[in-house]
């Protein structure tokens, strides 16, 4: 399945040591749709989130070796998680129940960069966590009558009600370190962690009355671990206007063997990238990355042990036992302009030229 995920960063010197900066980007998304001839359907029909976050930053330096930054982040969220109620009959033809919602969420970003030499480069970010306060609704009671031992009727008065929502977004903090070996090579090396382990099982509520949704007793079934993102480039200035650019990545997943499902069979990973930057004039800068990733081979095992188990499906449909094959491809392409025209250097202020 393709996406498309634009994102725009813009920064404004106001003066030596004061800038203000502002950045819309997606953080969390996610987005799986199995066919609908699959069996497995009953534990994923759809499962989509998508974000939408606005971040507006001031950073101040205090000298050459020390700048701090920080920013205050809004996120709106949109959510569908659904499910098809197994039957006997075709499964493309089983009916699918699940939830609709959305919500927002405030959160803060910091950081800081040091240079202890004019070579070397250390940064640090954090980014809070964000709890959405998620409303909608659940749709399609009427396909888990039988299961409930009720009408149709019966079933969607029971089931199909306004839901709310608790859902804690991670925390994040990343480490980065530049080092410039010589004029033409510079290294890079980063380190993040991510506090998914906050994201356990969210209650799904009725707003009417706050009581937890029949369907969803136990909550939403994630029970993530933290998960860890370490990386290795380089940079080799070809000319004064090309720069390529490869690195290597290891992501540690946040989820566990034990709690896989089929809406997100994560699992370790190694990513490979590759890119080039390509200054088109002193104002117009262009930059393409391509980036494959491999994850280790996966396996989605679904019974009583996990979380995500429903033995109401009986013995037919309640046991889910798959293979995960995975492809994962990047593609980013990114446009730098500056607004303003940078002055030749035989005309900066206290600036000697020698010819």
């Amino acid at each position: 399945m393709d996406a498309y995920l634009p994102a725009g960063y813009m920064s404004w010197q106001i003066n030596d040591q004061l800038w203000a900066g502002l950045s819309v980007n997606a953080p969390y998304g996610l987005s799986t749709k199995p066919d609908s001839s699959w069996s497995g359907r009953t534990y994923n029909s759809t499962t989509s989130l998508r974000t939408i976050t606005v971040t507006p930053t001031l950073a101040y330096k205090f000298n050459d070796q020390f700048s701090v930054a920080a920013g205050i982040s809004y996120m709106s969220l949109n959510a569908r998680y659904t499910s098809a109620a197994p039957a006997l009959a075709n499964p493309a033809n089983w009916g699918v129940l699940g939830i609709d919602g959305s919500g927002s969420a405030w959160g803060y970003t910091l950081g800081a960069t040091f240079k202890p030499t004019n070579t070397t480069e250390i940064g640090i970010g954090y980014r809070s966590e964000m709890r959405v306060d998620l409303k909608g609704d659940f749709f399609g009671g009427a396909a888990a009558a039988a299961g409930a031992g009720l009408t149709a009727a019966q079933a969607t008065a029971l089931f199909d009600v306004p839901i709310q929502a608790n859902l804690p977004l991670p925390q994040t903090v990343n480490l980065g370190i530049k080092q410039i070996v010589n004029a033409q090579w510079t290294v890079l090396a980063g380190l993040e962690w991510t506090n998914w382990s906050v994201l356990k099982s969210p209650a799904v509520l009725k707003q009417s009355n706050g009581a937890n949704h029949a369907l969803f007793a136990n909550g939403l079934p994630f029970n993530y671990q933290d998960g860890w993102y370490a990386s290795l480039g380089a940079e080799y200035q070809w000319n004064p206007n090309l720069t390529l650019r490869g690195g290597l990545g290891y992501e540690w997943s946040p989820v566990k063997d034990s709690e896989r499902s089929v809406r997100l069979p994560d699992n370790d990973r190694l990513w490979t990238s590759l890119g080039f930057g390509y200054k088109l004039n002193e104002q117009l800068n262009v930059d393409f990355g391509y980036t494959h990733i491999f994850p280790k081979s996966t396996k989605v095992t679904i019974n009583s042990a996990n979380s995500n188990y429903k033995a109401s499906y009986g013995a037919n449909f309640g046991t889910l036992l798959t293979d995960a094959d995975t492809r994962i491809d990047i593609v980013s392409l990114g446009l730098t302009y500056k607004f303003d025209t940078p002055a030749k250097a035989a005309n900066l202020p206290g600036k000697k030229v020698v010819k």
